[in-house]
C-alpha cells in the first residue's frame, strides 16, 4: 500500500510565516529543493526521506545549503519550521 506522495514544489508553495523564518534564521545559506509530502492517511506505515524516518503527516522539506554543508528543514503545514537532516556531499 502506498505510504505516501512527493511532489517537487517552489519555496514560494510553502508557508509565508515559515519562508520569513528560513530566510531569518539562514540568511547566508541557498534555498535548494523544495518537496511537498502528501501522507496516505490510509496507511500507518512511517515514511522514510532523506534517510530518516518521520512521523506521518503532510510536510514540505527544504534543502539549505552553505558551501559544503546542506541541511534539509522539515515545514509543517501549519509553517513551523524545524530540522530534519544533514546532507552529506
Amino acid at each position: 500500500m502506498l505510504v505516501g506522495t512527493t511532489t517537487d514544489r517552489k519555496f514560494a508553495d510553502i508557508p509565508v510565516n515559515a519562508q520569513k523564518d528560513i530566510r531569518k534564521h539562514f540568511k547566508d545559506y541557498a534555498i535548494g529543493a523544495v518537496v511537498e509530502y502528501k501522507d496516505n492517511e490510509n496507511n500507518d506505515t512511517n515514511m522514510l526521506l532523506y534517510g530518516t524516518q518521520f512521523e506521518d503527516a503532510d510536510h514540505y522539506f527544504v534543502t539549505v545549503s552553505k558551501g559544503k554543508e546542506a541541511d534539509v528543514l522539515m515545514v509543517k503545514t501549519d509553517g513551523e519550521v524545524s530540522f530534519f537532516s544533514t546532507l552529506h556531499k
